[in-house]
Parts: C-alpha cells; sequence; structure tokens
C-alpha cells in the first residue's frame, strides 16, 4: 500500500513516466487488485507504446482474472514489440494452455458460473486432494474475484475453506485471520467459530478459543468438538490460575 501512496504522488508529478505505471500495476497485482493491475498496464502502454513490459503487466493481470483471450492478445501485442521477449512468449503458452483446459461449469439452473464460482471449485478440488497450498491459490483467487453479486455468505465461504486449508498445514494464525474474516461476513457460521476457537486454542488464546466454543454450544448444543475444546481450555485455564 505504501508503495502505491509513492507511485501515484510519482504519476501526479510526471504522468508520462511509464515506469511509474508499470510500477503501481506490479504492486496492485502484489495485493490481489487485478483490475487495477491491469488498468495501470494498459496506461503505461499509452504513454510508451513502444515497451513491452506494459503488455506483460496487462495479460499477468487478465490471466489473474481468468480472461485468457484477453491476456493471450495482450501477450501478442507485446510481442511485436520484442519478438524475442522470453517472459511474454512463457506467459503467452501458459495463457493458451489455460484457455485450452478450462473447464466450462454451470449453475443448478443452468447460468455459467462466474470467475469467483470457478476459482471456488478449483480450490475444492485441490482441497479434496490433498493440494492444500494450490487450494489456497485459488480461494485468494477467488477471494479477488468475488463481487458484491456473490453475496456475503458466498465470501465467508471462501475464507472458510481458505481456513480449512492453513488447518491441515498448521497455520494457526493464518486460520484466525480467515475464520475472522468470515465471521464478519456471516456471525454465526458454526465452522468458522470452531475452526477460529481451535486454532486460538493452539495460539494459546484461551479466553478468545473459550468464547468461540462457548459460542458454538449456543447454536448447536450437541457439538463434540466444541465440548471438547471447552473442557480442555478450562482445564488449561485452571492450572494457570485463571
Amino acid at each position: 500500500q505504501t508503495a502505491i501512496v509513492w507511485y501515484t504522488k510519482a504519476i501526479e508529478v510526471d504522468p508520462k513516466n511509464h515506469i511509474y505505471y508499470s510500477n503501481r500495476s506490479a504492486s496492485y497485482f502484489g495485493l490481489d487488485q487485478f483490475e487495477k493491475a491491469a488498468d495501470d498496464g494498459r496506461k503505461c502502454i499509452e504513454v510508451k507504446k513502444d515497451w513491452p513490459k506494459g503488455y506483460f503487466r496487462v495479460g499477468l493481470a487478465l490471466m489473474s482474472l481468468r480472461k485468457y483471450a484477453d491476456a493471450i492478445d495482450f501477450f501478442k501485442q507485446g510481442l511485436v514489440v520484442d519478438p524475442r521477449n522470453q517472459d511474454l512468449q512463457v506467459h503467452l503458452e501458459e495463457a493458451q494452455g489455460l484457455q485450452a483446459s478450462q473447464k466450462i461449469r454451470t449453475n443448478p439452473d443452468g447460468t455459467p458460473m462466474s470467475a469467483a464460482q470457478n476459482a471456488k471449485e478449483d480450490g475444492n478440488e485441490y482441497f479434496k486432494q490433498s493440494k492444500y497450498e494450490f487450494a489456497i491459490q485459488a480461494y485468494t483467487e477467488a477471494i479477488a474475484l468475488a463481487t458484491d453479486a456473490d453475496g456475503a455468505e458466498f465470501k465467508a465461504a471462501l475464507y472458510n475453506n481458505r481456513a480449512a486449508c492453513n488447518t491441515q498445514l498448521y497455520h494457526h494464525a493464518e486460520v484466525v485471520k480467515d475464520t475472522t474474516e468470515a465471521l464478519n461476513l456471516s456471525p454465526n457460521n458454526l465452522k468458522a467459530l470452531i475452526r477460529r476457537a481451535l486454532a486460538s486454542e493452539a495460539l494459546e488464546k484461551y479466553k478468545g478459543a473459550l468464547a468461540d466454543a462457548e459460542k458454538v454450544l449456543l447454536l448447536d448444543p450437541s457439538n463434540s468438538p466444541a465440548q471438547q475444546c471447552c473442557n480442555r481450555i478450562r482445564n488449561a485455564l485452571r492450572k494457570l490460575g485463571q
């Protein structure tokens, strides 16, 4: 974010400097703000049409948005400028491969799934195969692609699913972050509550863990993991004299 602020100030001073747009595009890309990354890549091209990196920036962002046909077009335009550019050639071939293998998925009503829904389905498939790092990437992409039209519950599910991956990888702090995001969107989400409780317990943040586990039991009194979590934490707190 700091880099974006400074590049924006630099652009205000010198709006004809293509490198500032390119660098800000890279910064947006690093924050998963792919639309803004693509926009800055296009501005870079407007300022300097004979600089191949601008085309690379746009193509890379469009690939992350699953707009493979558009990405291919920009990579090809860049190769016209610099036919020997290896970055453009490699990513052109990757985009072509992704476009060829892209699955056409539909909703129960027959309408095509959105880009965010497709990314979520990719994550689900990776999770089933125990490819948790790949699943995390897919869910992260889905989070970046999700719009208000997808709804709060859908977004909550994305954070919850990414938390499930991090649970498998014992990344407890990441689990707490993602389940908190899920609960901001869906306050009574049982899966998010118990995952956060167990992750907080692993981090020895017992009071927060207990509060989450107790809330689960208010919503679902027979929830066995929550019952066991409460018992363990109360024992731990007694030993600590709290």
